[in-house]
């Protein structure tokens, strides 16, 4: 019998994959709502840049971020938590203020650096 190969599913959310010296900027190219099936390509898509490209040090610019669930919150943590053996981790920037209400809520900024801006988020990996 012959083995098939199916070809992978382009992801759900296209994003924009920069590296800045060596940290590795996350834009949305998109608003977008991070629920469901766009949450859950995102959290895919940031776990393989730590697993499977070795880029560590993850800034997530959120400006086009319009809401979250709790299970991206969930994957953002996986994120981080996988990262820090590497002797990275996962930095937020630029997060709408009805988020950041949210993440504070549950606690988020203490496990997970929250930047107000891009440069501040990458410059937060020299200083560390």
């Amino acid at each position: 019998m012959d083995e098939v190969t199916v070809p992978a599913k382009p992801p759900r959310v296209n994003l924009d994959v920069q590296q800045v010296d060596n940290v590795t900027v996350v834009r949305f190219q998109r608003r977008i709502m991070l629920d469901g099936p766009d949450g859950e390509s995102v959290g895919e898509q940031l776990l393989g840049l730590v697993q499977d490209a070795g880029r560590c040090r993850l800034v997530v610019n959120c400006a086009r971020v319009d809401g979250l669930t709790s299970a991206t919150i969930g994957k953002l943590i996986t994120v981080h938590k996988k990262a820090l053996p590497l002797g990275g981790r996962l930095a937020l920037c630029q997060v709408p203020t009805k988020l950041l209400h949210i993440l504070e809520t549950v606690k988020l900024p203490v496990l997970i650096g929250i930047y107000e801006s891009e440069q501040e988020a990458v410059h937060s990996f020299v200083a560390s």
